[in-house]
């Protein structure tokens, strides 16, 4: 009888194992894995996009930031991974995020080196020490190294004037422009 009861349960446990393993999920190969992800990603731009009022979601926008920085990360060699990740770097700034949106566009600028977006994401992250954070002396630092990298980039010229009229009022600031434009 004991010999039954053995015979039985292990009968049982075959069984059970037998189904998980006919259960267990699919392996996806890493191609299929990228369109997944991508997928994914399309998708929670749209439902984005389809907003009304053009009030970002801060849960699903940093939801989408990270989905765009995982992607970028682990797909780097993509055509897309560079337009993710800056992506990511506005999203997280556009919901006031602003350390994240600096770290993101910093990684950017490591991940991709001499990427055609660097002089952007570098003036980026003064602008937002500048404007946002209030960091002025971070923020000229930042902008002098836009000045010094990208010499003769539009955006050099933006951010030497963002140095001269750091810490100026904003009656200063009309009155520097009314003087120079002869008002």
């Amino acid at each position: 009888m004991r010999t039954l009861v053995y015979v039985f349960l292990i009968a049982i446990v075959g069984v059970a194992c037998n189904n998980e393993a006919t259960q267990a999920p699919k392996k996806l190969s890493p191609e299929e894995l990228k369109q997944e992800a991508y997928d994914e990603i399309m998708a929670m731009e749209k439902s984005m996009m389809a907003v009304q009022n053009n009030d970002l979601d801060t849960m699903k926008a940093t939801k989408l930031s990270k989905l765009y920085v995982a992607y970028a990360m682990n797909n780097n060699k993509d055509a897309v991974a560079l337009d993710f990740m800056f992506k990511a770097g506005e999203l997280r700034m556009g919901v006031g995020q602003y350390l994240k949106s600096i770290e993101i566009f910093e990684q950017l600028n490591r991940s991709f080196p001499n990427h055609e977006k660097a002089a952007e994401t570098d003036y980026l992250v003064a602008f937002i020490y500048h404007n946002y954070l209030m960091n002025l002396g971070t923020a000229e630092a930042k902008y002098q190294l836009v000045i010094d990298k990208y010499p003769n980039h539009d955006l050099a010229q933006d951010a030497r004037v963002a140095v001269k009229t750091l810490g100026m009022s904003d009656e200063e600031l009309i009155e520097m422009f009314e003087k120079k434009n002869g008002v």
